[in-house]
């Protein structure tokens, strides 16, 4: 049953073909252990304020997005928006799980938070 829900699981969120656009969690992701290496998944999680390290030559930015109960560590090209340095960021990443357990991004969106303080 388990290897049922598994095959499931990456079925619905390893697919190429298919149009739907869905996310797993850093915990859903370490779950599939290596049959997530090399296919492209997006991954949503919170990035912990203090886990960024920006590198301004290479503009490569490395973190860590987690969920409650496991974290991944990822690297990431490109610029990334004010909202992913000033707020606590919740980011949908996409790209590939490489072998050694750090998660290569292609794309990183931050959601913007619920609610905004206003300031007068």
């Amino acid at each position: 049953m388990l290897a049922l829900a598994l095959g499931y699981l990456l079925y619905v969120f390893l697919s190429a073909s298919s149009g739907a656009r869905y996310y797993v969690t850093a915990s859903e992701l370490r779950e599939l252990g290596p049959r997530a290496y090399g296919a492209t998944i997006r991954l949503n999680g919170d990035v912990p304020a203090g886990s960024i390290v920006a590198e301004r030559e290479s503009k490569t930015l490395r973190f860590v997005i987690q969920d409650s109960s496991a974290s991944i560590p990822v690297e990431f090209r490109g610029v990334a928006g004010d909202f992913f340095y000033t707020y606590s960021a919740d980011v949908v990443l996409e790209g590939t799980l490489q072998p050694n357990g750090v998660f290569l991004a292609h794309s990183l969106i931050t959601k913007h938070p619920t609610s905004f303080e206003g300031t007068r």
